[in-house]
């Protein structure tokens, strides 16, 4: 018996029955291709609809954090021991899943092999990519040595045994899987030309697969493990800033007395009940505070002042002189938001579901903040020391003056100045806008006698509030020369200078302090209020927010330094408001025993009979703390936005004006587990994931199609042609071979 080559029509291989495609597709290798997508679009849609697991991974949901106990740094500690199990077991599943697709990647190319089974010039090293397809090094070999082959003008030829090694077996594999003919019609060798374009996407999809198969891992550790995010719940937004109410006496005051009537006929003690504890409380901690510094080395620390269920301070800004205080009209609503999370946290009631519908995540979460964005005010401006001849009031013509106040000798960054300034101001109804001009008086009355006097030292006050003001240079103005009336009207109607109080220039208040037993003492300070929108935020747990403290970060802590601004965020304050912050009637009086009023004078009798630097200090700080507390009081007025076109005018408004104008908008922040894709590393995965779905879908299709796998080496090496040998020895199956014919 003899072996010879036969032509393909003589020699074909015994055929197969073909196999049902049912039962190819429960093949265990193909149900094990499918079921990969169940993880992989699992994975996805976690990451899609952003779900959330809650407190902890070990236990979601509630975890059972007391978030009342002093003990929860260590229930929080067990819990994270519980998270790095649960994220180390999810670290192999993703290594798994990562095999997993690997397996299927090597199977496609398996597929795709055996497509090809049955065309000219397939290398012999594509059967056995499968295998080595996922090492970049092998897969860039391969492909050389394809490149290399082709470039041959698409012709066969072999070489001999004494030909270079490396190139005898490139032109090896080249050859040697010709499952077609061999040759063509005429007897000569086959051209390869017509058959590259298969091999090349060939070529190109086992790079994209081993691409696909080396990211696999790191794209299944971004979307299998979740993060530990802040997520917003509660949002509303529904209203927006529509302008403070301090240009006109208060209207509405919190407290149970402080009725519209009792308020427009001056009787602003009703504010007392709620708030005169609040401003002696503010003067004590002034001098406690100055004590520890004085004497212990400590800091001058803020009080601390109450609002419904929260607490507040005040705010030093980092930039410029501006100390900021919170509205309380707005904490007030940030304390119905706490009510909110107490109830959602110690019950199961359901405070508003309309206003508050997430609020159950609050018992999933292990840290919450509540928030709002609101208005603030902030305030710039000093005291002075003179006698009641450094006040000049010139009168002009009937009910209209000019009062002057000299002696500024230091810029609000407490610098000396090169030459004295004057502050003027307009005073009467005969000026123009008469209606933005207010004034409000009350005395402080004191306890007697003292220790160094048999005497009352009350203190009178007296508050102009008026829409402009001029610092003068000193040197460039003789108030008591009576300039004419022309001047100061073109003064006052004027632009402000550009100086360094440009910014006190406009909406401002002028206050006098005296006492009738110092006749020619005087202290006058000078105020103005500036509007700024600020986050009010409020960590609600008690354990690490004991005082329920809330923080303020303003938006805009210098809205008046540039004179370009035209001074826009300067508001006025009509005087009536400081008689509710001190819970003071008009021309009224505050009772000698409340500690606001000795504290007060105390200091002001230190600074004006014997000089103490530090009591001058004191009264300048008291002063500060009483014109914010009256801030804190003052109102602002909202309206709704919740139509388009309201969305639309106050989108105009804010890109025109945002400093003075905000979505008054409310959220809280909790902090929970959950999947999401919020970063570019989570695209970059779910493309990988999808990548890999469309991969599999692929690989089933192609495994449906493809010719039985056991026959693809063997046909290969029983057309391999006689005169191609490796290292001698010829390559074609003889002797014994597979498929014996006769002569």
């Amino acid at each position: 018996m003899a072996y010879q080559r036969m032509s393909p029509r003589d020699e074909a291989l015994p055929e197969q029955p073909a196999t049902p495609r049912w039962k190819r597709f429960l093949h265990w290798r193909n149900l094990l291709g499918i079921l990969w997508l169940a993880p992989a679009i699992a994975l996805l849609l976690l990451n899609f609809q952003g779900y959330i697991i809650g407190a902890g991974l070990a236990c979601r949901g509630a975890c059972g954090i007391n978030v009342y106990s002093a003990t929860t740094v260590q229930q929080t500690r067990r819990l994270d021991q519980g998270n790095r199990d649960v994220l180390g077991a999810l670290q192999l599943v993703a290594k798994l899943i990562e095999l997993w697709f690997q397996f299927i990647a090597g199977s496609m190319v398996v597929s795709i092999a055996m497509g090809l089974s049955h065309r000219p010039g397939v290398p012999m090293s594509l059967f056995a990519m499968y295998a080595e397809f996922l090492d970049g090094l092998y897969l860039h070999d391969f492909i050389n040595k394809v490149w290399r082959a082709l470039r041959s003008r698409g012709q066969f030829q072999s070489h001999s045994a004494d030909d270079d090694d490396d190139d005898n077996s490139l032109q090896v594999s080249t050859t040697t899987a010709l499952i077609a003919n061999t040759t063509g019609a005429d007897g000569k060798p086959a051209s390869l030309e017509g058959h590259r374009g298969p091999l090349y996407a060939f070529l190109a999809l086992a790079g994209v697969l081993a691409l696909a198969g080396s990211l696999m891992g790191v794209a299944t550790a971004i979307l299998v493990l979740p993060s530990l995010q802040y997520i917003d719940i509660n949002r509303h937004a529904g209203r927006a800033f529509n302008g403070t109410q301090g240009a006109t006496p208060p209207g509405t005051l919190p407290g149970p007395y402080c009725s519209a009537a009792a308020l427009a006929r001056g009787g602003y003690a009703c504010t007392g009940i709620l708030y005169a504890a609040s401003l002696d409380g503010m003067v004590d901690a002034a001098n406690v505070s100055i004590g520890q510094a004085e004497y212990q080395d400590g800091s001058i620390l803020p009080p601390v002042c109450q609002e419904g269920m929260l607490s507040f301070s005040f705010n030093t800004s980092l930039t410029g002189s501006s100390l900021w205080t919170p509205s309380r009209q707005v904490l007030r609503a940030l304390s119905v938001d706490y009510e909110d999370w107490l109830n959602s946290t110690t019950s199961s009631k359901v405070y508003r579901r309309d206003r508050y519908p997430d609020s159950f995540r609050f018992n999933h979460s292990l840290a919450t903040q509540l928030q709002r964005v609101g208005p603030s005010i902030g305030i710039q401006g000093d005291c002075y020391g003179g006698n009641q001849s450094g006040v000049t009031q010139v009168e002009l013509a009937a009910e209209q003056f000019v009062r002057c106040y000299g002696n500024i000798t230091l810029d609000e960054e407490y610098e000396p100045l090169a030459t004295p300034f004057t502050r003027c101001i307009p005073w009467g109804r005969g000026w123009n806008e008469s209606a933005a001009f207010s004034s409000a008086s009350f005395t402080l009355n004191d306890s007697y006698p003292r220790a160094w006097t048999a005497d009352s030292q009350a203190v009178q006050v007296q508050i102009y509030s008026t829409p402009v003001a001029r610092y003068i240079p000193s040197d460039q103005i003789n108030v008591s020369s009576s300039p004419s009336r022309a001047y100061w009207e073109t003064l006052f109607a004027s632009p402000a200078p550009d100086n360094t109080f440009w910014n006190m220039s406009s909406y401002s208040q002028t206050f006098e302090y005296s006492m009738a037993s110092q006749p020619e003492s005087l202290i006058w300070c000078d105020s103005a209020s500036f509007l700024s929108f600020a986050t009010y935020t409020l960590n609600p747990t008690q354990g690490s927010n004991l005082l329920l403290l809330v923080q303020l970060e303003v938006d805009n802590t210098a809205p008046s330094v540039d004179p370009s601004s035209d001074n826009k965020a300067a508001i006025p304050i009509d005087a009536a408001w400081f008689l509710a912050g001190w819970s003071a009637n008009a021309n009224g009086s505050v009772a000698a025993t409340r500690s606001a009023a000795q504290g007060f004078i105390d200091m002001y009798y230190g600074a004006i009979d014997t000089g103490d630097v530090v009591d001058a200090f004191v009264f300048i700080l008291l002063h500060e703390y009483s014109v914010l507390h009256t801030m804190s009081l003052v109102t602002h007025e909202t309206r709704a936005v919740t139509t388009a076109a309201q969305r639309s005018a106050q989108a105009r408004l804010e890109a025109r004006d945002p400093g003075l104008n905000a979505m008054l908008r409310s959220w809280a922040t909790v902090q929970m587990w959950r999947y999401s894709l919020g970063s570019a590393t989570s695209i970059f995965g779910v493309v990988i994931m999808v990548i890999g779905v469309v991969v599999t879908l692929l690989r089933t299709a192609l495994f449906l199609r493809a010719p039985q796998e056991n026959n693809l080496v063997v046909t290969a090496l029983l057309y391999a042609p006689e005169s191609v040998r490796v290292n001698g020895l010829p390559l074609r199956v003889k002797g014994g071979g597979l498929f014996p014919v006769t002569q």
